[in-house]
């Protein structure tokens, strides 16, 4: 009777529905149905907004609601591992994963035959559909399973404070530390926070970093707007801002810095000078899992094991290394996942900074004269004869 319906001659009607983002000014397609089952194809391109409306279809059948969906795996769709993840935990969810060469439709020498072109990982991911981490992924040391889970609730674990006070201690009159680090990145399109507790392992004795929210503001905000935000959730006396150390603009009044402090904000840089891209993803990729496979890096998560760094946890899975070897490739707009990694880098950088260095890193990238890694480093050089 309508465009994008189908009825049987049973009497069921059958509706064809595209699955857009949905808009803010006329929603989504999708909202104000009610059906008893659906259908979806290609789920991996859906927005997630999109897929809470078709999840929430099933209001008169009830638990009889029914979703199948059919996905292909590709790389760097942060959203949609996101939700795969989710899935895995979930009563409610289950994941069929189908062989093709046990297809008894197609010959298995058709799929056989990619094998020749594509690369292993593209082959276990698309045909074979294996959860296989992206390659050329920026963040290769971050594993959902591994790097979130509950922060400590025994208050004596949590030394935020101490080592606040011992960094930032002579800023206050009294000082006491802070109870909070809000990593922040400072941005024209938005500005990321990422609020951070630091715990001391009782059994490694050293401390463990764990990201506990996220906030965000966009392009018709500014420092000050944002401060205003972060004290929405906690006094202004409770956190201190450790943020990019660049500076972008040349009016020092009109700097992030400036606007921020003059909202009451307690905000310091990361470091006296710019941090160098690599040092900063170096440095992170080790607190997730160094070397030896130990990890000091985590989001919090509540009783369902969902991250409350949802952006945080999702970007991981999101900042690629460009072809031209740039460390975060991805379109500098909008949706640009690199925001909220920086934030938490620069939120631990004061503390970590020299964590994921090697002595062959021929600056040092950020490292003090008196540093031990520093000296190896010029050890290096100089029986390189690399530059000073």
């Amino acid at each position: 009777d309508h465009a994008g319906e189908t009825i049987l001659v049973n009497g069921r009607k059958l509706e064809f529905v595209a699955a857009k983002e949905p808009s803010k000014l006329v929603g989504s397609p999708i909202q104000g149905r009610s059906w008893r089952d659906a259908q979806v194809d290609e789920t991996q391109n859906l927005h997630d907004r999109a897929q809470m409306d078709i999840d929430e279809r099933g209001r008169r059948v009830g638990a009889e609601y029914m979703v199948v969906e059919t996905a292909t795996r590709v790389a760097h769709l942060g959203h949609f591992e996101d939700r795969l993840d989710r899935y895995k935990s979930s009563q409610y969810h289950g994941i069929i994963r189908l062989n093709p060469l046990e297809n008894t439709f197609v010959t298995a020498a058709y799929w056989e035959r990619f094998k020749a072109s594509y690369s292993e990982q593209d082959w276990r991911r698309r045909i074979m559909s294996e959860d296989v981490a992206p390659e050329w992924l920026t963040y290769s040391a971050w594993s959902r399973r591994e790097n979130v889970r509950p922060a400590p609730k025994t208050p004596e674990h949590d030394v935020t404070r101490a080592l606040t006070r011992e960094k930032y201690g002579h800023l206050q009159a009294v000082p006491t530390g802070w109870d909070w680090v809000v990593g922040t990145d400072w941005g024209t399109l938005c500005t990321a926070s990422v609020w951070l507790k630091a715990f001391k392992n009782p059994k490694t004795g050293k401390v463990d970093w764990f990201a506990m929210r996220e906030t965000i503001s966009g392009s018709d905000s500014n420092a000050a707007y944002h401060v205003k935000q972060l004290a929405q959730v906690r006094s202004l006396h409770e956190f201190i801002i450790i943020a990019d150390p660049g500076i972008n603009t040349k009016n020092p009044e009109q700097s992030d810095y400036h606007l921020a402090a003059n909202e009451g904000a307690t905000v310091r840089p990361a470091w006296h000078q710019p941090i160098e891209v690599k040092h900063r993803i170096s440095m992170l990729n080790a607190l997730l899992c160094d070397a030896h496979g130990n990890r000091r890096l985590f989001i919090d998560c509540d009783e369902h094991g969902h991250p409350r760094c949802p952006l945080l946890a999702r970007s991981f899975l999101q900042v690629v290394i460009a072809p031209d070897g740039k460390l975060e490739g991805n379109k500098k707009d909008y949706q640009d996942p690199s925001h909220f990694p920086a934030a938490t880098a620069f939120g631990v950088f004061p503390w970590e900074r020299i964590v994921g260095l090697t002595p062959f890193d021929p600056n040092g990238a950020g490292a003090t004269e008196t540093d031990p890694v520093l000296e190896r480093a010029a050890k290096f050089r100089a029986r390189r004869g690399l530059y000073s």
